[in-house]
């Protein structure tokens, strides 16, 4: 059995951490945008097996993957005859730089694994087990409800797809892109392993959600991540600049990927191509992406 899927990914742009020891209630405050690049799947089962194996590709590299370990366990039933796996997926963002590739991933595979195996599972259901498996390999934590909630996002309640709740800033879909770009990753699990600067986040990051609330335009969303990421002390230098230089070129705004060493501007349509040519200063060509803000959620591309 072969199934494609396709997950978008979720550049997040603030965050306010909630750990609790129900796993379902864990997840964050916060915002960003879901957006049309992301994580492509193609899962193969086959069982002609002695035992059941797991393989897994990203971008035809093999490679462990502790997400689909934890879907497996989660997901399968206990009685499945042996069977072997194979996961390989296509990441078209940055991988650890704050575009959601982890959450991405897990929605894919599980959607992929359910649809093969014909477990009939909602798609809430579906999601749920891909927010547990995320949360505990320590590699997100509100992700997946952010690409369940889509579009141009705000996570007022943290919590599990059906739980946390994601409210929206409304925007036009066909008038705007996210332009985005990456110098390199600051890992997820070593920022959620560090009890003091999860509470100095949370604090600074609700403080944010409070700003954004009293006025939920673009602009002064924006605005308020840009300040979030500089108190929060992840904004390097060259970061910093290349912000500058993206607002500069007309766009709404920009501010810093959580969490990535990565910036990403929201802009107008008419913009497009002065921002895009102040993002060339900073980074390759090759390493810039161009989306737009994605309101469909995972899909199932082929069975």
């Amino acid at each position: 059995m072969n199934v494609e899927t396709f997950s978008p990914a979720a550049i997040s742009s603030f965050f306010a951490p909630h750990i609790v020891k129900d796993p379902l209630k864990c997840g964050a405050w916060g915002g960003g945008f879901t957006i049309s690049r992301g994580v492509q799947v193609n899962l193969e089962i086959s069982f002609n097996a002695e035992k059941t194996t797991l393989e897994n590709y990203i971008n035809n590299v093999k490679v462990d993957s502790c997400i689909l370990g934890k879907l497996v366990k989660l997901m399968l039933p206990p009685n499945l005859e042996p069977c072997r796996i194979v996961v390989k997926q296509k990441i078209q963002v940055p991988i650890e730089c704050g575009f959601g590739t982890s959450g991405a991933s897990a929605l894919a595979i599980a959607l992929a694994l359910a649809k093969a195996l014909k477990l009939n599972m909602t798609y809430l259901q579906i999601a749920r087990a891909a927010h547990l498996a995320d949360l505990k390999c320590k590699t997100g934590l509100g992700t997946v409800t952010g690409i369940i909630g889509g579009g141009f996002r705000i996570a007022v309640k943290p919590g599990a797809p059906g739980i946390g709740i994601v409210d929206r800033i409304p925007i036009s879909t066909d008038d705007y892109y996210i332009i985005a770009a990456a110098y390199g990753p600051i890992p997820t699990k070593k920022v959620l392993s560090n009890p003091a600067k999860l509470q100095q986040i949370k604090k600074l990051g609700k403080e944010t959600l409070r700003h954004i609330m009293k006025e939920p335009t673009p602009e002064n969303f924006m605005k308020q991540c840009k300040k979030f990421a500089i108190k929060s002390g992840f904004m390097t230098g060259r970061v910093k600049k290349a912000i500058q230089e993206a607002e500069k070129a007309g766009a709404v705004g920009a501010t810093q990927n959580m969490i990535g060493e990565a910036i990403h501007a929201l802009t107008p349509k008419e913009n497009l191509e002065s921002v895009y040519n102040a993002f060339t200063k900073h980074f390759r060509r090759d390493k810039i992406v161009i989306a737009k803000i994605d309101i469909k959620g995972p899909i199932i591309l082929s069975a």
